[in-house]
Order: structure tokens, then sequence, then C-alpha cells
């Protein structure tokens, strides 16, 4: 339950950041005393940006004023991707460690489970698509001003992390009906 409130925060946090972004409001983020505060963002060379005119550069997408708002953001925007993907990482790096525990487990000191097989099958599908994804957000994850369309970059990160987000629930949920399966047949009893 915890788990899907801190995806869901992050989603909507993400959400605000594209929001703003593409209406060209300021955006005040607590990062500044995170761990990833000292990362530097990838620098870009903003020469090719007309400051002149609010006309729409072709090779970004954005009007002069868009452009100037962007490269103020762009920095805190590579932050918090890369504190999302982080904790994506993070998300899915526990979910392996307990899946190898469970099987480890199980293997020692279970009761045979007649599904056991289609359940970790189950499970295997769901990380590999949890990781497949991951790719996806991580690879997507440095934001560039400088790019052919920016917003359309943020939209993209943002779509990939709903993705991986599903995923995620998918792999803990495939966990979950491994462990109540294990503990109903060894007669455990689970107290939350």
């Amino acid at each position: 339950m915890l788990i899907n409130q801190i995806l869901k925060s992050l989603n909507l946090f993400l959400s605000v950041i594209v929001i703003a972004l593409l209406s060209g409001l300021s955006v005040v983020s607590g990062l500044s005393n995170s761990k990833y505060s000292n990362q530097q963002p990838v620098v870009n060379n903003y020469s090719t940006v007309n400051k002149s005119s609010n006309s729409i550069n072709s090779q970004t997408g954005l009007s002069a004023s868009e452009a100037t708002i962007c490269k103020t953001k762009q920095s805190i925007i590579n932050q918090i991707t890369t504190k999302i993907v982080s904790s994506e990482q993070n998300q899915l790096s526990v979910m392996t460690s307990l899946t190898l525990r469970i099987e480890s487990l199980y293997n020692q000191k279970s009761k045979p489970v007649t599904n056991y097989s289609q359940l970790i099958y189950q499970i295997g599908l769901n990380q590999t698509k949890a990781y497949s994804d991951f790719t996806s957000l991580s690879s997507t994850s440095v934001f560039s001003c400088s790019s052919n369309n920016p917003k359309l970059a943020l939209i993209n990160f943002q779509t990939y992390l709903k993705n991986e987000i599903n995923d995620l629930v998918s792999f803990r949920t495939s966990i979950n009906n491994l462990i109540l399966v294990i503990t109903k047949v060894n007669n455990i009893s689970i107290k939350g």
C-alpha cells in the first residue's frame, strides 16, 4: 500500500513539473537537500535559440521565451528524473532480491506447492517486463532543452514512468501471490 502511494505521488510530482514546463510557470523543488543535488546535469549549447523574437525555433519546437524558461528548469527536471529512475531501480532490486529469498526459503523449508512453477513463471514474466520498461524509462531520463521536441521528451518520460509503475505493481502482486500460497500450504499466519 505504501509503495503504491509513493508511486502515485512521484507520478503526480512529475505531472506537475510537465504542466509547469508547458505553461511556463516557475517550479520550486525541494531537491536542494537531496543526495542528487550534487549531480551535474548534461550541459547543452543553446546558441541556436533565437532570443530576439517569439518565433518558434524549428530545431527545438519552442518559442524563444519557452526556450529561456526551459533552460532555467533543465537542471531541476534532470534532478527529478534522476531521482525517479533511482527510486524505480531500487524497487526493482528489492523485489528481485525478495523473490530470490522466497525461492531459497521455499526450496529449504516449505511443503510442496502444486502451482509453484506457474507462480514463479508469472513472477519471471512480470520481472522481465519491469526491467524492459525500466530500460526505456532510464534511456529518456536525461532532459535537454536543445532536443528536437523537449515537451514530447517529458511526455514520453511520463508515459514510460506510468508503464514502469504498472509493471512494478504487477511484479509485487505476483510476489505477494507466491507468498500467500506458500504461507497457506505451510499453515503460517501473516500478521500485518
